[in-house]
């Protein structure tokens, strides 16, 4: 009998211990892990100046596609009248003096077509997390690699919607290609339009020849301009660069790795193994020419054998990402660090997947700090902040167990706490 009182206040002191050893782990999160790191700080929230865009409803699309009945006559004469308000097309032969159902064009013919599409973003995706705003933006999408290699740049157009790129190719192609002519694609709020004009003249004894592009340029901005008014956006196209405003874009880029010191990663993910990975918040964002993006993760999961843990780690997923451009063009660099910051400010306020948001001051240009529920469908739920510092932009995810997730002010805490420590390894 003595022995088994002995057996029983044994464990009874086991689990006393390992009741005071777990509240002690969780009092150095919160209040620091030794004199070497103070507590997780919480961000310091400020006014949020990004606007709210709304997708307006199909109904409310002007006819047409929004390009008026003179900009249809000058350039396309003759063409069917249309009355889609998302996808239109007007086709002109010989100046409107010919008429066919599927026209073959022939030695001497002038063809002109010009076209339009209105996109509305298609709402919000619960799966991706994704917002209208946000998929506004990726509907239009940055300059793209493939566009620099085919050597047709985009030109930016100012003072038409809320952004604008032009481009021409002199290509003649038998499909109608879309690269083919002069191409503008505008955003006015949460609606994409996109303007193409293109055609041939059509010769016996010589090769076909493309719009020119006076004439296709003429023709995309009278037909982008009628567009942008019909949608109640500014409608005066310059082709313009912003002139380049603040500091310069930094040019050596940091290690996402070397932005985290070794005591504060070990606190938040004790035993953690480091390696580049993925981020799964940044790599959402669509991809911009002269874009580069790394990932440093540090995953703190128990080792374990037949399902069972072995050790009593808890489960720590910590990610840094720096996503940096290039200016390749002078002041476009800040320019895309600030769209690319922006789709993921709107899909972080607005989509589905993501509570207790607030703009954060004190990180940067700009900054946000966020709880995300439930984004990838992969029930990975934590903390993320992200925050641009000229052309960089930096996002912090924090997550725990799968099937324990971490409470909202611990996770978002301590991504702020790590976004901190790297603001502060960044020039000023």
């Amino acid at each position: 009998m003595p022995f088994s009182v002995s057996r029983r206040a044994a464990a009874i002191g086991a689990a006393a211990v390992a009741v005071a050893l777990a509240a002690t782990l969780a009092v150095l999160l919160t209040r620091g892990g030794g004199p070497a790191e103070p507590p997780l700080r919480a961000p310091a929230s400020t006014a949020d100046t990004v606007p709210e865009l709304r997708a307006p409803a199909a109904k409310d699309l002007p006819k047409g596609c929004g390009v008026g009945a003179g900009t249809v006559k000058k350039y396309a004469p003759g063409s069917d009248t249309q009355r889609s308000r998302t996808d239109c097309r007007w086709y002109s032969l010989n100046g409107g003096k010919e008429h066919c159902g599927w026209c073959v064009a022939s030695g001497g013919d002038r063809e002109r077509v010009l076209e339009a599409t209105v996109t509305v973003a298609d709402g919000q995706n619960p799966v991706a997390g994704q917002s209208v705003a946000g998929n506004a933006l990726r509907q239009l999408g940055p300059a793209s690699a493939a566009e620099i290699t085919a050597g047709t740049p985009s030109r930016t157009v100012a003072g038409l919607g809320d952004e604008a790129r032009y481009t021409y190719s002199p290509a003649v192609r038998a499909s109608g290609g879309a690269t083919e002519g002069a191409s503008l694609r505008f955003r006015a709020g949460a609606v994409v339009v996109a303007v193409r004009y293109r055609g041939r003249d059509f010769s016996d004894d010589g090769p076909q020849r493309q719009v020119p592009e006076a004439e296709a340029r003429r023709a995309v901005l009278a037909a982008a301009s009628d567009a942008a008014r019909a949608l109640g956006k500014p409608a005066r196209p310059v082709f313009a660069e912003p002139a380049p405003a603040g500091p310069p874009p930094v040019r050596r880029v940091p290690r996402p790795c070397d932005l985290v010191p070794a005591s504060l990663a070990e606190r938040l993910a004790p035993g953690a193994v480091r390696r580049r990975g993925a981020s799964p918040v940044a790599d959402q964002v669509v991809a911009a020419y002269g874009q580069a993006s790394d990932t440093c993760v540090w995953d703190s999961t128990p080792t374990c054998c037949l399902g069972k843990a072995t050790d009593h780690r808890p489960e720590r997923h910590l990610s840094v990402t720096v996503r940096s451009f290039a200016e390749w063009r002078r002041g476009i660099a800040v320019r895309l660090a600030a769209r690319d910051y922006l789709q993921l400010h709107y899909d972080a306020r607005d989509g589905a997947g993501h509570t207790g948001f607030r703009a954060v001051r004190g990180l940067g240009d700009q900054a946000y700090a966020d709880y995300r529920t439930d984004v990838s469908g992969d029930d990975q739920q934590g903390g993320d902040v992200a925050f641009r510092v000229r052309n960089l932009v930096i996002v912090v995810a924090y997550t725990g167990a799968r099937d324990e997730p971490l409470p909202h002010d611990m996770a978002v805490n301590a991504a702020y706490t790590v976004a901190a420590r790297a603001r502060a390894a960044l020039p000023a």
